[in-house]
């Protein structure tokens, strides 16, 4: 593909996001963050300090969410298309070009519409600004990584320059804007880095100066997220909502038969259906390279195998069954160096899931940034099964088919949305003129056929957000019932 071809693919899936970003409302805390993002009284850093730390948060209620929802509109529609491209740019190191990348294109973005809460993380203000602009900030700061050990052994030694320093000093402040992005990638990139300067020592590779800097501002920045004031704040809140959550000082009271059961209801959580597609197409591309040849009926033999292996991820013991995957990822490095990536990248995975320690579960859109190691590791198997298979014509016709069938159904779902919630506004404004201040509305407005995750209102006129909608809708109270 041609860079005209990829002008016209952008601007494709940012017609596609602005659409569905124009016809999903904000919604919940997206008008918190408003009356925040408008109150002169309150600073922009605010959230800093009494709330959540993520540079993402920080923007969104220090500016970004009083802007015009027309506007907000197609900034997030922009940021969501630049980063599905880089995505897959650091996946692959350039842009599509052929009809295999472009299918590989197409599936991610099935992924992330089908496998990953994509109204709360590309659609929805409040989400967005959280993680996809959050971990876009870390796949753009990941990418001169990327080509650096890529190329490495084709770089002449860098001369020091004025200009070089000057990028390196800008490298280094976006590190720290990136390390502020994301609990869970930042703590594993922070270790990915720690291991990459041991390599690099042992393997005398000479770093370049940005690379030096911008590591250090990364360090720096998930230093003043994982440090920030607001974390206690917070867990304080979580933990009043939920005994099962603990502070970093309450697990080291833990005994060590806790510790132990802990962890296993731990690694569990990281359990769900992106994991077991990882699984299933790791273990057949595992066959694959060794030319290990299934007959049909052996392939429906292996169908309580992954029964077996998904009851122990998800009911008994997780790190088994990760442990055990992981140790499949070593096995191909003996087949190919090339699949190093794969050890790296699944052991990253693992260690994300050790992260949810002080907690057993997460909102879907807090998987954001795990679900998009394993759709990178999947998109490297798909290219090269697809390669060797025979049926490569309906290997595209099904990708095409799924993103237009999956691209219709939300179409369908956020317009009946967008059509209620407008009919709720009439309703409203109909209720106010009759002096009417006290509002109820059906809580049928706010259903979904796809699963949106964020709050609702509720019958409870104190209960988040209700409070919010009223203050929003300017009447006395706000109920859904």
């Amino acid at each position: 593909m041609k860079n005209k071809k990829n002008i016209i693919l952008f601007l494709a899936v940012f017609a596609v996001l602005f659409v569905f970003n124009f016809l999903v409302v904000a919604q919940s805390d997206d008008w918190a963050h408003y009356f925040t993002a408008i109150n002169p009284n309150i600073p922009w850093y605010d959230t800093y300090f009494t709330w959540n730390a993520r540079i993402g948060e920080i923007l969104n209620t220090g500016f970004l969410a009083s802007l015009h929802q027309n506007l907000f509109d197609i900034l997030n529609a922009l940021v969501g298309s630049s980063f599905i491209f880089a995505v897959f740019y650091l996946c692959f190191l350039r842009l599509p070009k052929n009809k295999l990348d472009l299918l590989c294109f197409l599936l991610l973005c099935i992924f992330f519409i089908f496998l990953n809460s994509f109204s709360a993380t590309f659609l929805w203000g409040a989400g967005s600004l959280n993680y996809l602009w959050g971990v876009s900030l870390i796949i753009w700061f990941l990418i001169p990584f990327r080509k650096f050990f890529h190329d490495r052994k084709n770089l002449e030694h860098e001369n020091f320059s004025f200009l070089s320093l000057i990028f390196a000093v800008f490298f280094m402040f976006f590190g720290v804007l990136a390390g502020m992005a994301s609990e869970l990638m930042g703590a594993t990139i922070c270790l990915l880095l720690f291991i990459s300067f041991i390599y690099a020592f042992i393997k005398k590779i000479s770093l370049r100066i940005w690379y030096v800097l911008g590591s250090l501002g990364f360090f720096v920045g998930y230093a003043l997220l994982f440090f920030a004031p607001a974390n206690k704040v917070r867990g304080a809140v979580i933990k009043e909502l939920d005994s099962k959550f603990l502070f970093l000082s309450d697990l080291l009271d833990l005994s060590f038969f806790e510790l132990v059961t802990r962890i296993n209801k731990m690694t569990r959580g990281f359990y769900d259906t992106t994991f077991l597609i990882f699984m299933i197409t790791l273990v057949f591309f595992y066959l694959l390279k060794k030319n290990i040849k299934l007959k049909m009926y052996q392939y429906f033999l292996s169908i309580p195998f992954f029964i077996v292996a998904r009851n122990i991820a998800k009911g008994v013991c997780g790190i088994l069954v990760y442990l055990s995957l992981w140790y499949l990822c070593f096995k191909l490095t003996k087949i190919n160096k090339k699949y190093f990536i794969f050890v790296i990248l699944f052991g990253s995975w693992i260690l994300m899931s050790f992260m949810l320690i002080q907690v057993y579960h997460l909102p879907s859109r807090a998987r954001f940034g795990d679900h998009l190691i394993l759709f990178m590791l999947i998109l490297f198997m798909f290219r090269e099964i697809y390669l060797k298979t025979k049926i490569k014509i309906w290997i595209q016709r099904l990708i095409y088919a799924s993103l237009g069938i999956l691209l219709m159904i939300y179409f369908a779902n956020y317009s009946y949305l967008f059509y209620k919630w407008k009919k709720m506004e009439h309703f409203i404004a109909e209720q106010k003129a009759m002096g009417i201040k006290d509002i109820v509305v059906s809580k049928e407005t706010f259903k979904s056929f796809i699963r949106n995750d964020w709050a609702n209102p509720s019958e409870n006129k104190d209960e988040f957000p209700n409070p919010t909608y009223a203050k929003y809708f300017e009447v006395e109270s706000f109920i859904a019932k």
